[in-house]
């Protein structure tokens, strides 16, 4: 009775991570298809040379980010108060004895190009607020092939939540290592670092 009620109990946790992954990316959806709007209205006032019109796209420019600012700070820390009902699990890790790691769907150079354009679309390059902006995201890939963000690393919260939001926008699914026939879970550390181009 035990074990169906903790399988149900892990179960329930994977289902309501993978539908907080989809509603971050929702939003985003949601945000890309607003911003595309608001420009094609700024691109036609500049057009037009039309003042009242160009300063009205611009306030809704302003007022879109600021409320997808909001939105995406919300769903990460929901997405992260959530976790902590789903400690990550208690299998060991011995990567030396892994017979197969852990993998990203799409490829981690993949992965690093999706986490660096999520982030120069969504911070303002020329704050120096972000100069030298950097943070490490410190999770596992659990056993059932979820994640689990243990922390994240850096000196600037905004930032860090930034980082940690574009990682979990990625598009790639991960899946899990493999030892002696089993999933097990494995950690992983990203490095994230603001590239000015």
């Amino acid at each position: 009775m035990l074990r169906i009620i903790l399988f149900f109990f892990i179960t329930l946790n994977a289902s309501v991570a993978a539908q907080q992954l989809q509603s971050l990316k929702i939003i985003k959806t949601k945000y890309d298809s607003i911003a595309k709007v608001n420009k094609e209205e700024y691109l036609l006032a500049l057009n037009e040379n039309n003042q009242n019109k160009i300063i009205a796209a611009q306030n809704k420019i302003i007022e879109a980010g600021f409320k997808r600012t909001a939105d995406y700070k919300k769903a990460v820390e929901d997405f992260l108060n959530n976790q902590k009902l789903a400690a990550p699990s208690n299998l060991p890790i011995d990567s030396s004895k892994t017979e197969i790691r852990a993998s990203y769907s799409l490829g981690l150079e993949r992965l690093y190009k999706e986490v660096h354009s999520f982030i120069s679309k969504n911070i303002d390059v020329g704050s120096s607020e972000y100069d030298a902006a950097s943070s490490k995201i410190h999770f596992f890939v659990q056993n059932d092939n979820t994640l689990f963000i243990e922390k994240v690393e850096g000196t600037d919260s905004n930032f860090n939540r930034i980082a940690l939001l574009a990682f979990l926008m990625t598009e790639g699914t991960w899946t899990s290592a493999s030892q002696y026939g089993r999933n097990v879970k494995s950690k992983f550390v990203l490095p994230v670092t603001l590239k000015l181009e």
